[in-house]
């Protein structure tokens, strides 16, 4: 079960941008509302290609507490030490089990463990991840190397894929499922990010909204169904050779 909280608390870095704030604020709650709703299972997206698809998955009996700190400043964390940072967090709440760090512009950037074997992510995805998928079970992100497949991009900065990388969709649309398919017009999109649309949550992705343009045509017939398969920073035929 994971419940969570906000920071009132912001953390600026004395090279911070020069830029107003204020403008990427509305973005900044759109996209906490949607983390909160995915968390306390008010909201949830599905796998295109997974089974069960569900997202975030059935929770367990594990306890995690996720506190969300916004960073105003462009950093590289690499070059911060976090457990420092948050020591300045006055408001953080003694049951946490996790710091998450979201940038300006709302994305997670960095998942900080408190707590020894619990792990966020695996919760969110299902205590059923396979071993290979190491980057999920240790709360990490970015390009991963899964044995056997070859590279997939785990961009969850808005947890908006599944976990081999591919983009989650708000309705429970499987393509491999047989219950009404094989009446579609189904489109496939491969590509890189700008295909995959790697800033935009589940149904702002341009293949979501070709997909409501062409079902609203006059003219079209039958549903279209347009599957977005495009992933950033890999080789395409590696997500294309998995796929077959």
């Amino acid at each position: 079960m994971i419940t969570f909280s906000l920071s009132k608390e912001s953390i600026s870095y004395k090279e911070t941008w020069n830029i107003n704030i204020d403008l990427f604020k509305p973005r900044i709650i759109e996209l906490i509302n949607t983390y909160f709703n995915l968390f306390s299972l008010n909201t949830r997206w599905y796998s295109q290609l997974l089974n069960p698809s569900n997202f975030p998955a059935d929770p367990t009996d594990k306890r995690i507490h996720v506190h969300l700190v916004i960073f105003y400043f462009n950093f590289d964390f690499h070059k911060f030490n976090l457990e420092k940072l948050i020591e300045n967090i006055s408001d953080m709440p003694p049951e946490t089990t996790h710091f998450v760090c979201l940038d300006i512009f709302g994305r997670i950037r960095k998942i900080l463990p408190l707590k020894k074997d619990l792990y966020f992510l695996q919760e969110l995805y299902g205590a059923n991840i396979k071993a290979d998928f190491g980057m999920i079970s240790s709360d990490k992100l970015g390009v991963v190397n899964v044995s056997t497949l070859g590279w997939y991009n785990l961009c969850l900065q808005h947890l908006q894929v599944d976990y081999l990388g591919f983009r989650f969709r708000e309705d429970k649309s499987n393509i491999f499922s047989k219950n009404g398919n094989e009446d579609n017009i189904n489109i496939a999109v491969v590509g890189g990010s700008f295909a995959a649309s790697v800033n935009s949550l589940p149904g702002e992705a341009f293949t979501d909204y070709l997909e409501k343009a062409l079902n609203s045509s006059n003219n079209q017939s039958r549903k279209v169904k347009v599957w977005n398969f495009a992933q950033g920073s890999v080789i395409q035929s590696i997500s294309l050779s998995y796929l077959i």
